[in-house]
């Protein structure tokens, strides 16, 4: 399996950089890529799928790259009187617009997922099976990385990212020519178990998906 360098990554406030750089080849994707890359928090055998920000901002900030930064989050915080919290008790919770509902992926999987209305905005939870004793954080991040990589993910980026009192490695990918992205964060809780969250959407709204994420957080009750 390939391995991405992810320790010691750049993470930045926007997706500019990433989606100025964008790989251009049309990848013939459909609109829900979040199966791709989260059927991996289950370790599929057969898909080989998918600090303190979000996306990236340069194309030098890439998972080749160091730099051993953590920047903050977005200070932008969310209207929390028209979230809701959605998960599961396994998965753990997010908040998302009051509005948002449950998503049923076209392609089977085992993740908890919701979306916006239209399904054009999707965050996906989800753990990870056990990799082994010697498995740590980086080792699924790695995973998330390959597999987004063998499903057309192009100008795949790296992050540490802190989200609230967790410290998450995140990685992310443009498909469809630059026009929709997903972002994943890959993080250990209280409970033992790695975690996978991903958020995905259309140019226009993925900053917005990862805000919900990142400021509305995650918790494991």
């Amino acid at each position: 399996m390939k391995r991405f360098v992810l320790k010691g990554l750049v993470p930045v406030m926007l997706v500019a950089g990433l989606i100025a750089c964008s790989n251009q080849e049309d990848v013939k994707k459909d609109v829900s890529t979040n199966t791709k890359a989260s059927a991996t928090a289950e370790n599929n055998d057969t898909g080989k799928k998918e600090e303190n920000s979000s996306v990236v901002e340069t194309p030098e900030n890439n998972l080749e790259k160091d730099g051993n930064k953590e920047t903050e989050s977005p200070k932008t915080e969310l209207d929390m009187a028209n979230m809701k919290k959605v998960g599961t008790k396994e998965y753990g919770y997010v908040n998302v617009p009051k509005e948002w509902v449950n998503f049923k992926d076209l392609n089977p999987n085992t993740s908890f997922q919701v979306s916006s209305k239209d399904g054009s905005q999707i965050i996906s939870l989800n753990i990870f099976k056990d990799a082994g004793k010697d498995a740590d954080v980086e080792t699924y991040a790695n995973i998330v990385a390959t597999n987004m990589e063998t499903q057309g993910a192009k100008d795949l980026r790296g992050a540490k990212v802190s989200l609230g009192k967790y410290q998450t490695l995140q990685v992310y990918g443009a498909y469809k020519e630059g026009k929709y992205f997903v972002v994943a964060w890959i993080f250990k809780a209280e409970d033992g178990k790695y975690h996978y969250i991903s958020a995905e959407g259309g140019i226009d709204r993925i900053t917005d998906v990862v805000s919900y994420i990142e400021k509305g957080g995650w918790s494991l009750n």
